[in-house]
């Protein structure tokens, strides 16, 4: 994180979007079409809607389309006051592109990754792999990380009978992630 700090981000998704890809294990390109209308409050859990319901807005797979709660690090961190200030499209300086918003993240990302002598190997992607990999190693029932990651989850009672689960029951998991190496970043102050 002494890296993230050193970097000085200029841009408001270069603070937001590798927070967020750490926090909820989504794609780059679900977290760069965000507008302010999926920032919603459930059952008392702030929450992001990952739906295509914007033009521009898609998802990988049907499975791909849920819920995913905001994790607390991130709140605390400020992201739903920044929210607040918005209107429309989250992260503005994300255009869509034919592939779709994540196209200047992930260009960044590669320009920032060479910056500091990371190999090609280390991606965005990485964000969700770690995110998974931490689900597992903290034994999270493999139908809750396939929710949060937008995976399929092979149970026929579950995928014919089935709800989507309590956003309270995903928000005590998703505060599971480790913060340590987020605790001690710096605000991004416009």
């Amino acid at each position: 994180m002494e890296l993230y700090n050193s970097g000085k981000p200029k841009k408001e998704y270069q603070y937001w979007i590798p927070l967020l890809l750490r926090y909820t294990g989504a794609r780059l390109n679900e977290l760069a079409q965000l507008y302010t209308d999926d920032i919603v409050n459930y059952c008392g859990v702030w929450c992001m809607e990952i739906y295509p319901m914007i033009n521009g807005q898609k998802v990988k797979t049907k499975n791909s389309a849920r819920i995913v709660p905001i994790s607390i690090h991130l709140i605390n961190h400020g992201f739903i006051d920044y929210v607040k200030t918005k209107k429309g499209h989250i992260f503005h300086e994300l255009p869509l592109r034919i592939s779709g918003y994540g196209d200047n993240a992930s260009k960044w990302a590669s320009r920032w990754r060479s910056r500091f002598g990371y190999g090609r190997d280390l991606t965005l992607h990485s964000f969700r792999n770690r995110y998974v990999d931490e689900l597992k190693k903290l034994n999270v029932e493999e139908r809750y990380a396939a929710e949060l990651c937008g995976h399929g989850y092979e149970g026929f009672t579950y995928s014919i009978y089935g709800h989507e689960t309590d956003p309270r029951k995903l928000f005590e998991i998703v505060n599971l992630i480790d913060n340590r190496f987020t605790k001690d970043i710096h605000s991004f102050n416009r």
